[in-house]
């Protein structure tokens, strides 16, 4: 009701949006949601766009979903019904984004006034011409619909068929036909009109408001008594406030409806962005949900021609990778030499997992994932300079007090049945020292049955940890063990592709070449810096 008095309502709609209630989950945000970037998977790969047009974010609810995905595997596949079906049905996606558009422009006339340029008593007339609109679009265009989109049309039927909406209705029908005219045209050879004549003017009697005339003379008359002057405009103003106050509590689940709608919306989008880069997208399935007829198997991660949203976001070249892993609640070593692809490959792994559980595309051509009950995610470039010490460390602790925070971290956020994903475990310490911390967190992993990714500049002995897998049987700590490595072209040139087995190289020669550190290259430097030695 402010925001309709005085359009400016700040931010209260946009609370209004955070305040929707999303359901139970079991994942904390905490545990991933800075270290897979995803508020900027969000802003940069998941836009509003609709009818060609972006549109703003209501607040950070996307967000919101996204990091706390539903604890039951059927909430996730009731929203991927909505996206099958708004793919199947290009004509209800086209009526989804225009009804999107138009709560849009009732959100800015409600609370963003400044740019519109109108007078009071008009901004409330097109307030109350966008809410017809919108009623209109959301009884008329989702009839048909067998998804979660049904609710919009059960909320634009129960609505048009309430009272204070059908006021609204002879209120505009009132206010845009106050008079009606009889007109005589007079038209030349070259189809112009050269004169016209008013033959009869009448006010329309189809409107409830124009034929209570008396009651508005009436109206009028008592507030005369009571020392009070209204004509028509003042009482149409007086009129235009009430239907609004009677319509409010119908209007508060609108912007609910429509932050369900940005979430489609920019799945959509993603979708869009991701088809015209000739990269695959899908809905995940779960490894959990057997075929028809099938009784259930345990299984891994699959996921076919796999690739990162981040590197979308930058237009950089990406390159897609498969992923099997047959044993569920596997622990995956991943070895290569630096900016071989294995952290991007993690986070492509960790968002997988979050699109997929939220029931939103998925970046890869097929994705067959086990249901997590939670998600950790620690990856080293996003331990930034500057960037408090991980688990409340002091600066003091150095490198290693850092890892082991992290690692303590990590079990005491875990849950069984979790995701891990841990970038270069143990590279804060000493070889020595961090094969036996590597040890320890493998054996207490395989307690609790995560899935685990994790990589390791160990390479030595990431290739003893495969023979004992090799040769383990159940209960020993490398039984559940798998091993990938970055694959190397002929040249020596990562791929960014990800086959089975361990690292030979790090390539760190290559690496010294490129940057120039090599005996030829650091007695250049000394040459150039002192001629004399």
């Amino acid at each position: 009701m402010f925001a309709f008095a005085t359009g400016h309502a700040g931010d209260a709609l946009d609370r209004a949006v955070e305040q929707t209630t999303l359901g139970p989950t079991t994942w904390n945000a905490e545990d991933f949601a800075e270290d897979v970037y995803l508020g900027e998977l969000i802003e940069r790969c998941l836009p509003v766009v609709a009818l060609g047009k972006k549109l703003p974010r209501s607040g950070s609810l996307m967000r919101r979903i996204l990091s706390a995905p539903p604890a039951s595997p059927a909430t996730a596949r009731y929203r991927q019904e909505t996206f099958e079906e708004l793919v199947r049905e290009p004509a209800l996606r086209e009526h989804a984004e225009r009804l999107l558009v138009h709560v849009t422009t009732l959100r800015a006339l409600l609370a963003k006034p400044g740019g519109l340029r109108l007078d009071v008593f008009e901004r409330r007339l097109s307030i109350l011409r966008a809410v017809r609109d919108v009623v209109d679009l959301a009884r008329t265009g989702f009839t048909a619909a067998a998804s979660a989109l049904r609710e919009i049309d059960a909320w634009g039927g129960a609505l048009s068929a309430e009272p204070a909406y059908l006021k609204l209705m002879d209120l505009l029908a009132y206010e845009e036909c106050t008079t009606e005219l009889d007109v005589r045209l007079r038209l030349g050879v070259d189809g112009k009109i050269r004169d016209f004549e008013v033959l009869g003017r009448r006010r329309p009697l189809a409107s409830p408001v124009h034929r209570n005339a008396a009651l508005r003379f009436f109206t009028k008359l008592g507030l005369f008594v009571r020392g009070e002057r209204f004509d028509d405009h003042e009482l149409l103003a007086r009129l235009i406030d009430e239907v609004f106050e009677r319509l409010v509590v119908h209007l508060v689940p609108l912007f609910g409806l429509a932050a369900g709608l940005e979430f489609y919306v920019s799945g959509l989008a993603f979708r869009d962005r991701a088809m015209r880069a000739g990269l695959p997208v899908t809905l995940g399935s779960f490894a959990s949900d057997p075929p028809p007829g099938a009784a259930p198997v345990a299984r891994g991660h699959e996921l076919l021609r796999l690739w990162n949203p981040l590197l979308l976001a930058d237009e950089a070249r990406i390159v897609t990778s498969d992923l099997a892993i047959e044993r569920p609640g596997a622990r995956v070593v991943v070895t290569g030499p630096n900016s071989g692809g294995k952290t991007r490959l993690l986070q492509a792994i960790a968002l997988s997992q979050i699109l997929a559980q939220a029931g939103m595309f998925v970046p890869a051509e097929r994705a067959c994932i086990p249901w997590a009950s939670g998600l950790f995610v620690s990856l080293i470039d996003h331990q930034r300079p500057g960037a408090a010490p991980l688990g409340g460390a002091s600066a003091s602790e150095g490198r290693l007090g850092t890892e082991l925070l992290r690692i303590r971290r990590l079990f005491e956020s875990l849950r069984g049945g979790s995701l891990v994903i841990l970038d270069e475990l143990c590279s804060g310490t000493n070889p020595d020292e961090g094969e036996e911390i590597f040890r320890l967190v493998v054996r207490l992993l395989a307690e609790l049955h995560p899935a685990a990714f994790i990589t390791t500049h160990f390479l030595r002995f990431a290739s003893r940890l495969a023979a004992e897998a090799a040769s383990a049987g159940e209960g020993d700590a490398s039984f559940g063990l798998d091993f990938l490595r970055a694959e190397l072209d002929a040249a020596e040139n990562p791929t960014f592709r990800f086959v089975p087995g361990v690292a030979v190289t790090s390539l760190a020669h290559r690496t010294a070449v490129r940057l120039g550190v090599t005996e030829e290259g650091l007695r250049r430097a000394i040459r150039l810096r002192n001629p004399t030695s």
